[in-house]
């Protein structure tokens, strides 16, 4: 592995569309305000216009003489995807752009990719000095180990994140890369919930670097999924987490999301503000404080509920509980009911382990989800996007 090298243009390759403007500002901020290198960014995308581009320079104006931003427009139609499913909602047809990037940036040998719910607290030119001129790209392995079963692949060497990668883009070039990728999307007869990532992932098998840990710090690694004590010494769980050199903010709970229950969400909206990019929450906050707000489970998932409603100044009725000992008592200063007391009028936050059962008692009680009742964090926020439609 090399040295830091001396100051000079670094290339970095983002896909986004017009929802991802704000956030792909905030990631390009975090970046800036860790290293002084140059950057030189590619932007791929479909529905930017020149008003967005101007948005975006603004934004960044004070980072003038560091940063250059290339705005590269593709057309959908163009692609070929015409078996394009989207598996994860939060998951758009942009994401697979990053394979073109041997084809669209010819004059580049290699290029940093980096997804826009990512953020920067290491120097990005100690990842542009590593050296993987043997392999595809340089990535970090997924802690997700279900991802490696439903690819069927034999002797899988791990499953990397495909949010942040160097990319040797000559060496994709030379062996006909993007095109193989696309066959294969388009022919195989496998479930591919990650898109590209998983594509990425098959075509590539063996062929990538692995990188520190650090440098790509997913949510399991934030929240201290239990499955990492199964793999990896408590010391070294803390040592990531305590150290990350970027943050990846996975799932559909984003910092930005209406609520969001990520461990370190305050190291992005420390970069948040300041990009100067303001999020609003008015329209989601007008609609939820007019409900009469009832959360279903006196628990954990209760409490943690409770917190995120009031870091919104939302209050709630009270708690619903199946547990009768529990029912008639006080939670959080709040009434404990039974689900009995459910009216017509109230509005169920669904906030326990065992929500499919809860939802079944609600629907044979009339209720109809996502409009009397959602479940869970992901629930609230995707009812919370439509409100800002």
């Amino acid at each position: 592995m090399n040295e830091m090298r001396a100051l000079e243009i670094l290339n970095i390759a983002m896909s986004i569309n017009r929802a991802y403007v704000n956030y792909c500002i905030i990631t390009i901020c975090s970046i800036l305000e860790n290293t002084d290198q140059i950057l030189n960014v590619y932007i791929l995308n479909s529905d930017l216009d020149k008003s967005d581009e101007k948005y975006m320079n603004n934004k960044l104006s004070k980072y003038h003489i560091k940063v250059k931003l290339n705005f590269i427009f593709l057309d959908r139609n163009n692609l070929n995807l015409t078996n394009f499913k989207n598996y994860k909602a939060h998951l758009s047809i942009e994401t697979f752009y990053r394979l073109l990037l041997p084809k669209v940036l010819k004059d580049l040998d290699k290029i940093i990719y980096i997804d826009s719910d990512i953020i920067f607290k290491e120097d990005i030119s100690k990842l542009d000095a590593i050296d993987i001129d043997e392999f595809y790209i340089g990535a970090v392995k997924d802690c997700n180990l279900e991802m490696e079963s439903y690819l069927h692949k034999t002797n899988f060497p791990g499953y990397f994140n495909a949010g942040l990668m160097i990319m040797n883009l000559d060496k994709m070039r030379k062996t006909n890369f993007t095109e193989r990728c696309l066959e294969f999307y388009e022919t195989t007869s496998l479930v591919l919930p990650y898109a590209d990532q998983d594509i990425l992932n098959y075509i590539i098998q063996d062929e990538w670097y692995c990188l520190e840990q650090n440098w790509n710090v997913i949510r399991q690694w934030a929240k201290k999924d239990l499955a990492l004590y199964e793999i990896y010494k408590d010391d070294y769980i803390e040592s990531i987490i305590n150290n990350p050199y970027t943050i990846h903010y996975t799932s559909s709970i984003k910092p930005w999301s209406f609520l969001c229950d990520h461990p370190l969400k305050k190291e992005f909206i420390h970069y948040q503000e300041l990009s100067g990019v303001e999020i609003s929450y008015n329209s989601q906050y007008n609609f939820f404080n007019k409900m009469d707000i009832l959360i279903f489970g006196a628990g954990s998932g209760g409490i943690n509920m409770y917190e995120l409603l009031r870091e919104r100044s939302l209050d709630i009725v009270g708690f619903i509980d199946n547990n009768k000992r529990k029912v008639g008592g006080l939670f959080k200063g709040k009434p404990v009911w039974s689900i009995s007391a459910i009216e017509k009028k109230h509005f169920i936050i669904i906030a326990s382990d065992y929500y499919k059962e809860i939802a079944l008692q609600l629907d044979d009680l009339g209720l109809i989800r996502n409009l009397d009742y959602v479940i869970g964090i992901e629930g609230v926020n995707e009812l919370s996007e439509k409100m800002k439609k």
